[in-house]
């Protein structure tokens, strides 16, 4: 296993009294976690705590654009419950839609490659109906 450090948090010194700390990862990784506390004392000598499992089942339901800004093309990422056909629209500052792309969606975890050639720099929105709710996002075409 390979542990990234989340957070350095200071002690409280040379204490009697008992002391908690806590930190929330606030991004989580979707599946099996592993966690582990390292305790380093002033003289340098480190000790690693017993190690942690989580098991998180996180589903995202936005809709994401990758990158943003975006230059000659993005992807859309979202989650559908259902296998379904959807119509992704993509609208100006205006409200005019500009663009439009079908997706045929799968149950779980959805991506699209989405070609913004055509479109002039600017702001423009997305909207998505996805399992009978529009899901929205907004990017910057370079």
């Amino acid at each position: 296993m390979n542990f990234t450090t989340l957070d350095n948090i200071g002690g409280a010194g040379n204490s009697s009294t008992r002391h908690n700390y806590s930190y929330a990862d606030i991004s989580p990784e979707n599946g099996v976690s592993y966690y582990r506390l390292k305790q380093t004392d002033y003289d340098g000598h480190s000790v690693y705590l017993s190690v942690a499992t989580v098991d998180v089942n996180v589903i995202d339901k936005t809709l994401k654009v990758v990158p943003n800004p975006a230059e000659t093309n993005c992807v859309v990422t979202f989650y559908d419950e259902n296998n379904e056909n959807l119509q992704l629209s993509v609208y100006d500052y205006t409200g005019s839609e500009i663009l439009i792309q079908n997706i045929a969606a799968v149950k779980g975890s959805n991506s699209a490659e989405l070609n913004l050639s055509s479109l002039p720099s600017g702001m423009y929105f997305m909207s998505l109906p996805v399992n009978g709710s529009p899901l929205k996002a907004k990017f910057i075409k370079q």
